[in-house]
């Protein structure tokens, strides 16, 4: 197996951080998209709700 450079381990590291301040940014605005849809459904998610409890 070759050696990996340091510069290769830093290019590694940055894309990694990319991807993961993407995916968190998407999950972020997904709970914010379910927020609103439950505020806008408010009425009868809790019934829901209240039927799965």
């Amino acid at each position: 197996m070759p050696q990996m450079s340091p510069l290769m381990w830093s290019w590694l590291f940055i894309l990694f951080s990319i991807i993961l301040v993407l995916s968190m940014n998407k999950i972020y605005f997904l709970n914010k998209e379910i927020k609103i849809v439950y505020s806008m459904n408010s009425e009868t998610s809790s019934n829901k709700l209240s039927w799965l409890w």
